[in-house]
């Protein structure tokens, strides 16, 4: 059976590709794990070369292993990440691979700049891959247009199972609820694109006319100190912030909310935090951003709008707000969805077919 050699991000960092290669290993085997890119954001000087060139080094020494077939290169639109994972295309293509690309993140600004100064470059390098794997079908539609010819899939981030092995009882905390009692929870990197300045202020309104709804924000970011200026200037009662939660804490902040809210207008290639949130059995609340065009249903998994408005989030939050049957409809909806769609082990075997359909290799 071939390896398959597959670059991720240290798997202890968070962030989207961290943590789908993350839930994805248990059920991955016969592959060769390249790990690439920054392992602290303190890295400069000498410090930077170094790291830089043990990478590549570990990856040269993963691709010549001559069982090797497929190289799987995570990576995303944007412009550190093309410019380091070029080198690992044309190595790859040096020693014979075939390569798969996973364009993860989708900066639409680096996008335009490839369109304009450089598209015969960018297809020398990067199309030269045999199969390339988005997340929205937006991005499919780009790359085509840009003159790529090959296999192309979509496919979506990944819950780790885990997510799925205990029953989520939020029956018995809804029926605790009054119609005006709802925990909005707000859980993403703490930056403005993400909505989270747009979520306080819908809540502020929302709050003023519902005593008993609370809101969590869990994250942390580069926003983090204006989002606690911003707060303090709303004067608004019952916001929690929570700074990063992972493992047990993020299950239980999940487990506690009755709502998710992400106005994100980030560059989202697919807001893995939606898809945990279904996991847990809650109704969201987002735009269509990514890949979450792609699969979700307005009114069935909750509501998506186009607006950044406050008014209209709060407008939108506010019907579940008064409804907890509704949020307990649409959130064991979700979870059903999630877990045939978006479990490690699901995503898994459909990426082991995009192998076999690529190279006629198979990971197990």
């Amino acid at each position: 059976m071939a390896p398959i050699v597959i670059t991720t991000p240290a798997l202890g960092l968070t962030g989207g590709v961290s943590n789908y290669c993350r839930v994805l290993r248990p059920h991955l085997s016969a592959v060769l794990y390249s790990t690439v890119g920054a392992r602290s954001g303190s890295e400069h000087g000498i410090t930077l070369l170094s790291r830089l060139l043990r990478d590549f080094w570990r990856f040269l020494r993963n691709i010549s292993d001559p069982r090797v077939s497929i190289v799987h290169i995570n990576t995303s639109l944007g412009y550190k990440a093309l410019l380091r994972d070029a080198i690992f295309v044309v190595a790859s293509k040096v020693f014979s691979k075939q390569v798969i690309l996973f364009i993860h993140g989708w900066d639409q600004d680096c996008e335009k700049f490839i369109i304009r100064h450089c598209p015969n470059l960018f297809s020398l390098v990067f199309f030269r891959a045999e199969g390339i794997i988005v997340l929205a079908q937006v991005f499919g539609d780009s790359l085509r247009q840009l003159g790529y010819r090959n296999r192309l899939f979509v496919e979506t981030t990944a819950v780790d199972d885990s997510v799925f092995a205990s029953r989520v009882h939020r029956s018995s905390a809804m029926q605790s609820h009054t119609e005006q009692g709802c925990s909005i929870l707000f859980l993403a990197r703490i930056e403005k694109p993400k909505g989270v300045f747009e979520t306080i202020d819908a809540y502020t309104a929302l709050k003023q006319k519902y005593q008993g709804i609370s809101l969590t924000i869990a994250g942390d970011g580069p926003h983090m100190s204006d989002v606690r200026v911003h707060i303090a200037r709303t004067l608004a009662k019952d916001i929690v912030l929570l700074g990063d939660v992972r493992g047990a804490d993020k299950r239980r902040v999940f487990l506690a909310a009755d709502l998710y809210l992400l106005p994100t207008y980030y560059g989202e290639g697919m807001a893995t935090s939606v898809l945990e949130a279904m996991s847990y059995g809650l109704p969201v609340i987002t735009r269509p951003v990514g890949g979450i065009a792609d699969f979700f249903q307005d009114g069935t998994m909750g509501f998506l709008t186009e607006s950044c408005d406050p008014a209209v989030l709060a407008a939108l939050t506010e019907r579940l707000i008064v409804d907890p049957t509704l949020r307990l409809h649409i959130g064991a909806f979700n979870r059903r969805y999630a877990r045939e769609h978006f479990a490690a082990s699901v995503v898994a075997q459909r990426i082991q077919r995009i192998y076999l359909a690529v190279g006629g290799s198979r990971v197990d």
